[in-house]
């Protein structure tokens, strides 16, 4: 007899990291100190997710250290922007071309020109 459970995504990826931290717990038994460099502001933030989920950031890093080495690479995609969204990016934080637009307009916008 075979028993389904409904899980949402939230709760499985829950479930992934604490097993990864498990494992990881028990693969480490050499453990090496290292400095890095971080961005102050990221370092904070990331604490911070990585709280609710009950990992410290050593963890999180050796979590991201073992993917890296299971997948021979690293363990997501990473874009590069092309030109056309460097310059857009660079706009926006210069506030250049910007313009408001309430909630009905942008859900217009969604409904109606992006399909």
């Amino acid at each position: 007899m075979f028993l389904l459970y409904h899980i949402d995504l939230y709760t499985f990826i829950v479930y992934i990291i604490f097993k990864e931290k498990e494992v990881a717990m028990q693969v480490s038994k050499n453990r090496v100190r290292t400095n890095i460099s971080l961005d102050k502001e990221a370092k904070e933030e990331a604490k911070k997710i990585f709280e609710k989920y009950g990992l410290s950031l050593s963890e999180a890093v050796n979590i991201f250290l073992y993917q890296s080495v299971y997948s021979m690479g690293i363990p997501f995609k990473i874009g590069i922007p092309n030109q056309e969204t460097i310059e857009a990016m660079k706009n926006v934080r210069k506030g250049n071309n910007l313009e408001e637009i309430t909630l009905e307009q942008l859900e217009y916008e969604i409904n109606h020109c992006l399909k």
